[in-house]
């Protein structure tokens, strides 16, 4: 009779037990059913869903702008600096070149440039951003976030000159007559540039001659000019825009070469931001404004781009903001350029990000006794560790 009333106080103990959460932290483990961990020295991580309907074509290689606001975990648990912010591919463990172009820890608000290997256009494309490392030194892999293909990349986040080239080029446009640095833009700071009476501001840079191109950036026209610079390699070579005063030629940019001007089909609306590209596919040119294709062109010339905001003369000044200017070595597709509008002018509606998750899996017993059961865990994407047994 005593044997049998100590194992119903043992039972009854047990059941008891099993009603009461654990918290149990299995550093390192491997979590069932979801994505193996980078490394336990990251205590926190949030999944990044990028929607495939947002995107073109599958695309190999492709820079993902990510861009928060605030983050009040970032906040709480990265470093200051960012160091500690990495980005893995859809396993977990994979990490991925990327860019910080700003980071602000009192709001935990990031601009960051993610290259994925591939990112899908018929399944929507899974990365992880980690954080929560105090040890840590600087994760980035910046020049790696943008492949061969691309000669330079400007962000014009810089708050003096020069604005400095985030390729391993490292071609910096150093400035001349008082180009504005920290101007507001698109993606955070940019660079202003005056056409008033003895003004003649500009960058200037010497890329390569390139027979096939694709010149994108985002501007914001503020004034009227009749014939504002944009990207240039001399007086009668380069990409212009064609103030308001001009007629049926006005509010829009051209490629001016030949002694003649080749004009995408679209005006733009003043005071607003726009994303303009032109593509010299070997001659064949392309004009594409906030993602459309908008107008073509032929015998596009060979071009070496040296100035950005003014000609080489002085007298095409461009009077508005210019903010991320690429130029690529290749002829962007047409799918490359939607997304890239697509992914920059919207961030939030091109993924969405999702809760923290942490290496501290949490016993609920929600469901039922047994460990391998997700339903009974929290912490680690709701799912149960790997080890240990039912």
């Amino acid at each position: 009779m005593v044997r049998r009333s100590s194992l119903c106080r043992a039972l009854v103990f047990a059941l008891a037990l099993a009603q009461i959460p654990m918290a149990i932290r299995f550093v390192g483990v491997q979590p069932a059913q979801a994505a193996s961990w980078f490394s336990s020295s990251w205590g926190f991580r949030k999944a990044i869903t990028i929607d495939h309907t947002k995107v073109g074509a599958t695309l190999t290689n492709f820079p993902v702008s990510i861009n928060l606001a605030s983050d009040a975990s970032l906040s709480a648990h990265a470093l200051s600096n960012g160091n500690d912010i990495l980005f893995t591919s859809s396993d977990g463990v994979t990490k991925l070149n990327h860019e910080i172009e700003t980071y602000t820890s009192a709001s935990g608000a990031l601009a960051a440039w993610v290259q994925v290997p591939s990112l899908s256009s018929t399944v929507d494309t899974v990365i992880y951003m980690y954080y929560g490392n105090a040890g840590a030194t600087n994760q980035q892999i910046a020049t790696g976030t943008w492949d061969g293909t691309f000669q330079t990349v400007w962000h014009m986040n810089n708050g003096s000159s020069p604005a400095t080239d985030s390729t391993s080029n490292a071609l910096s446009g150093a400035q001349t007559g008082g180009v504005t640095f920290g101007a507001s833009g698109k993606f955070g700071n940019a660079t202003s540039y005056a056409t008033g009476t003895g003004q003649n501001q500009y960058l200037s840079v010497l890329l390569p001659k390139l027979t096939s191109f694709t010149v994108s950036m985002w501007i914001f026209q503020g004034g009227s000019d009749s014939y504002g610079t944009l990207v240039t390699q001399d007086v009668n070579n380069g990409i212009w825009y064609r103030g308001d005063a001009d007629g049926a030629s006005a509010n829009k940019f051209y490629f001016f070469y030949g002694s003649a001007d080749h004009f995408n089909n679209t005006a733009m609306s003043t005071s607003a931001w726009h994303h303009l590209v032109v593509v010299n596919n070997a001659g064949a040119v392309m004009f594409y404004l906030d993602g459309n294709s908008d107008g073509t062109a032929t015998a596009g010339p060979a071009q070496t781009f040296k100035l950005i905001g003014s000609d080489s003369s002085g007298s095409f000044r461009y009077g508005g903001t210019i903010d991320e200017t690429r130029v690529a070595n290749v002829a962007r597709t047409a799918t490359w350029i939607s997304t890239e509008f697509n992914n920059q002018n919207s961030p939030s509606t091109f993924y969405s990000l999702g809760t923290e998750t942490t290496t501290t899996a949490t016993w609920t017993g929600a469901v039922n006794g047994l460990w391998s059961n997700a339903g009974n865990w929290s912490g680690i994407g709701g799912v149960a560790p790997s080890t240990g047994n039912d």
